[in-house]
């Protein structure tokens, strides 16, 4: 659970600002004087060190350790799971997050995939073509494969690289945010503790475990996700190119921050027990200056990791994840005038124009519908609140969810149209005759849209539909 830094610091600078008074005043009581004046002036000087030790150099560390604050500004524990979460698989996707949504729709659009003859392609050996009856066989509809969804395949698998860097991003930012506070707050008790108040600061933050971005599980997820691409990829789609060639990817962010085990520096202490008050706070001010810098360290080296993955050699930045939309017509699949085979009582041709419009009315748009989940987590994914302690990563990642809803945006744009040009050939099939185009609008009209979500639920799709 994130730490409200603030209220679990408060009670410790109390305790710190009442201790270190008091040790103050026991290391400065004046002696008692013979002369009743010089007694006064020592009294009057030890008021005025007092107050001056009060609101100068305590108050400065109080000061300090409370500009701290603005890092409760944002809970950032739950962002990771947004983008890819442990559960998530590319297979058989369950989750809410980015990648569960981009993984849904690639499987859909898996089957609009496989309803296409791609034995009608020209065959060299054989010198023939062999078309098969039970798909769809037009030169169009496979150039609308081979362009549109082969290329789609590889984008959504850059786009889940994408969605899993981002997570493994804010895992670490999120560690980094937590580390800090329990940094913060060690620091105080180890100041109250050495002035001799009970307060006990407990082992260094990060010395018994590592940062919780280090198990992040968006990693593994990612391995596995490259894997799928190297399988999916047409040939002429360059995976050195896109820096994820299998074994030999370092995944930019995971390769920059996926190793470290705390800000370097952190385990210089306070001076030991034994200093002054004001050393003692003056050790104190340093000690935070110096984890400053140690944030400041970290914000630079993920901000530069993120700005590899944006540019044009990183998934982000890469025009595989642009997928441009193939302006399908519904003049591509008019090749559909099969009288002969079919499924029972239903006719070749029937079975074929229901596909067609199954695909364009249901799956496509589904698939879109996934998109458009995983675009709106991106949007409302914008980070804010940290920004005085990271503001180099805050930037960049909030430029790193803008850049992926842009791509996402893009395909599910493509998606629909598609879809939609699917239906349109399915609505305009000139070789149904009558009691053809009877039967197809009847079974069309059992299709739920995608949607409809309780329809969708409560509908069995013929076996032949998605044969």
């Amino acid at each position: 659970m994130t730490m409200n830094l603030q209220s679990e610091l408060e009670p410790v600078l109390s305790k710190l600002w009442e201790t270190a008074v008091r040790k103050w005043a026991e290391e400065n009581q004046p002696d008692i004087a013979m002369d009743e004046k010089e007694n006064q002036r020592l009294a009057k000087q030890f008021t005025d060190d007092q107050e001056e030790f009060s609101s100068g150099p305590l108050t400065e560390l109080m000061n300090k350790f409370r500009s701290y604050y603005t890092l409760d500004g944002a809970d950032l524990e739950p962002v990771p799971e947004w983008f890819a979460a442990a559960g998530d698989a590319w297979e058989s996707p369950t989750g809410s997050s980015v990648y569960a949504a981009i993984a849904r729709a690639a499987g859909d659009v898996e089957e609009v995939s496989k309803m296409i003859d791609t034995s009608a392609w020209f065959s060299p050996s054989s010198a023939t073509t062999v078309n098969d009856k039970s798909k769809w066989n037009s030169n169009a509809a496979m150039e609308f494969k081979k362009n549109f969804l082969d290329k789609f395949k590889v984008a959504a698998g850059v786009q889940a690289v994408c969605a899993c860097q981002l997570s493994i991003a804010a895992s670490a930012l999120a560690a980094k945010q937590q580390r800090a506070k329990e940094c913060v707050v060690w620091i105080a008790k180890n100041i109250t503790s050495y002035l001799g108040g009970d307060a006990d600061p407990g082992p260094l933050p990060g010395t018994k475990e590592k940062d919780s971005h280090e198990k992040a599980p968006a990693y593994a997820i990612m391995l596995d996700t490259v894997a799928v691409i190297v399988a999916l990829a047409a040939p002429e789609i360059d995976l050195v190119g896109l820096g994820l060639a299998a074994g030999g990817a370092s995944f930019g962010i995971w390769g920059e921050v996926g190793k470290e085990e705390g800000f370097e520096g952190e385990t210089i202490l306070i001076t030991a027990p034994g200093s002054s008050v004001r050393g003692l706070v003056l050790d104190g001010l340093n000690t935070l200056e110096r984890l400053d810098t140690n944030i400041a360290e970290f914000d630079e080296k993920l901000n530069e990791a993120l700005e590899k993955s944006l540019g044009s050699d990183g998934p982000f930045g890469n025009p595989a994840a642009r997928l441009e939309d193939p302006g399908l017509k519904s003049s591509a699949f008019r090749g559909l005038d099969i009288k002969d085979g079919g499924y029972g009582e239903v006719d070749q041709v029937v079975v074929n124009v229901v596909r067609l419009y199954y695909a364009g009315y249901n799956i496509m748009p589904a698939a879109a519908g996934q998109y458009g989940s995983a675009e709106g987590i991106c949007d409302n994914s914008h980070i804010s609140g940290v920004e005085a302690q990271f503001p180099r990563t805050v930037g960049k990642f909030n430029e790193a969810a803008e850049a992926l809803s842009g791509n996402l945006s893009r395909v599910k744009e493509a998606l629909t149209s598609s879809g939609e040009a699917l239906v349109k050939a399915a609505t305009e099939y000139e070789a149904a005759d009558a009691e053809q185009a009877a039967q197809i609008k009847q079974l069309e009209n059992e299709i739920p849209s995608s949607d409809n979500f309780r329809a969708v639920d409560n509908y069995t799709p013929p076996e032949w539909l998605l044969r």
